[in-house]
């Protein structure tokens, strides 16, 4: 609940429910990626139609959120056996669809591997490049990447 003041009234804001019915207007899609470091303590990042992104992609029916990340940062990176370390913040982008409005919910994660190990990016998914990048370099490219994504960029 938040409390919004207007001169001498209160006004109790309810903001789950407000969250809820601004989601009613769109088609709900869910998604999970994540922010992948190496034993070097280097970043993952991919090119992907001309933004710095992270890998990502929606979600498969009968998937939990973990298994859909960790599935997405397979294909589209080439990596195996990575790890779940945390959760991060979730992001939230609208954008039309065949006509429809969507609400797309990504569901990030912090997540390791061992070693430092070749990408191999998933060009049939526009990616046209992936890269380890030292935790500063990261952090620079904020202004490069979606703006849903900056609070993960300029956090890490």
């Amino acid at each position: 609940m938040t409390k919004i003041f207007d001169g001498d009234k209160c006004h109790t804001f309810d903001n789950e429910l407000a969250f809820n019915e601004f989601c009613k207007q769109f088609r709900l899609i869910e998604a999970a990626g994540g922010l992948i470091e190496n034993a070097n303590g280097e970043y993952l990042v991919i090119d992907r139609r001309g933004y710095i992104d992270l890998p990502k992609g929606k979600k498969e029916a009968g998937e939990t959120n973990e298994q859909n990340a960790i599935r997405e940062v397979g294909e589209e990176t080439g990596l195996t056996n990575v790890s779940i370390s945390c959760a991060l913040p979730c992001s939230y982008h609208i954008y039309e669809l065949n006509g429809s409005k969507v609400l797309k919910c990504t569901h990030w994660y912090k997540m390791k591997v061992d070693g430092c190990p070749n990408l191999t990016p998933q060009t049939e998914e526009d990616i046209v490049g992936a890269k380890w990048v030292s935790k500063a370099v990261f952090r620079s490219l904020a202004d490069k990447t979606y703006t849903s994504l900056r609070e993960i960029f300029e956090t890490a």
